[in-house]
């Protein structure tokens, strides 16, 4: 019997050792990822038990050829070698973080490849994982940012049906509050769409022409809409030039090449903010009892003595707005029309009211030269 048993115990061994030899270091480097994965983010293993999801999640990554490796390879990885290097490495990265994507795999895997002290297999398979990762993050992100666009596309399309044209600006759109700006759904972060509809057929694409973009980048992706309503993703390489040559053209029809496009941007830390928001309130309700109609200047309007004029934070000194009305040539980047600016900057910035009742702030860099035209 003891004899037995030494013989069961030597094949138990044996076998141990011949499945560790099978083992390559990518493998044994992702047992341990699962493991510290699901420990981290038990959720994430849905109905399924620990041990269950980490075994799948390996399986998977096999399939995926993730984790295979060549003789040289391994060989490499046995002398601590590094397989890739720093900047290819860096480049994958950053291109994954770019997607601000708050799914626990996504941030798990870049919390991963960050740590300091990085040996070269784990090196090797954090950029394996990013490369496989990639694409299906890029896509969820894409469809977070994308509802906006869906809805502003859709009121576009209804508007264009309606009269025959595209829209001078999104403001004649009608759209929802929510939708008037883009929204990262990550950060929360509010910018203005780059509208370029009322432009024409100046950006063809996949047999029509670009209307609509978002301001930012998804990774190396810029999203867009297209005249026919569709909304595609183009590269952003070879799509930024072009889109911010436009975003800066003169609105078609204008007539003046005093008019401009101004990036302008969200900003409620300025002191003057609530302030100026209230002010504007009363500007867009002016115009909506109005039949449309905006004041003609600012004495039109019911203000408080607060609202009347502009206080500079810095010293409390009190200064007249620029009121520029509705038909003002400086235009946001959806083509509204800037029609009230602070007389001076804060911090490198001003306020800036849009037809449409918005508030927004604007470098005083990008604002100042046209004012004095």
């Amino acid at each position: 019997m003891k004899k037995y048993l030494m013989f069961c115990l030597t094949i138990l061994l044996s076998a141990t050792a011949l499945q560790a030899a099978r083992e390559n270091a990518l493998e044994k480097e992702m047992e341990d990822y699962a493991r510290d994965f699901y420990r981290e983010h038990p959720d994430a293993a849905g109905d399924k038990k620990s041990r269950e999801a980490r075994e799948d999640l390996v399986k998977k990554m096999k399939g995926a050829q993730v984790l295979d490796l060549t003789k040289d390879q391994e060989k490499k990885l046995r002398k601590r070698e590094d397989l890739v290097t720093d900047g290819t490495f860096k480049t994958a990265l950053d291109q994954l973080k770019a997607l601000n994507s708050k799914e626990p795999d996504v941030t798990f895997l870049i919390a991963y490849a960050e740590k300091e002290k990085i040996k070269p297999a784990e090196k090797l398979l954090a950029h394996r994982l990013i490369q496989h990762t990639y694409q299906s993050a890029m896509q969820k992100a894409t469809e977070a940012r994308g509802q906006r666009m869906y809805q502003v596309m859709a009121k576009y399309t209804e508007y264009k049906s309606a009269n025959g044209k595209a829209p001078a600006s999104l403001a004649e759109l009608n759209l929802p509050d929510d939708c008037k700006q883009f929204v990262d759904p990550t950060t929360g972060a509010k910018k203005d769409w780059i509208y370029i509809g009322h432009l024409g057929a100046r950006l063809k694409a996949n047999e029509s022409h670009i209307v609509l973009a978002e301001p930012e980048p998804l990774g190396e992706a810029r999203v867009c809409g297209l005249d026919d309503g569709k909304i595609v993703n183009f590269k952003e390489s070879s799509i930024k030039e072009h889109l911010d040559k436009l975003a800066n053209a003169t609105p078609s029809g204008d007539g003046d090449s005093s008019g401009a496009n101004v990036p302008t941007g969200s900003n409620s830390n300025h002191p003057g903010f609530a302030t100026f928001k209230s002010l504007m309130k009363k500007y867009k309700i002016h115009k909506q009892l109005n039949g449309g109609r905006a004041p003609e200047s600012l004495s039109d309007l019911d203000l408080t003595d607060e609202e009347k004029q502009y206080t500079d934070p810095d010293g409390g000194g009190k200064s007249d707005w620029i009121f520029l009305g509705d038909k003002s040539k400086i235009k946001n980047g959806d083509g509204t029309a800037c029609v009230l600016v602070s007389p001076k900057a804060y911090k490198g910035v001003r306020l800036i009211g849009l037809a449409d009742g918005r508030t927004a702030t604007i470098a005083d860099k990008d604002i100042t030269p046209h004012l004095s035209k």
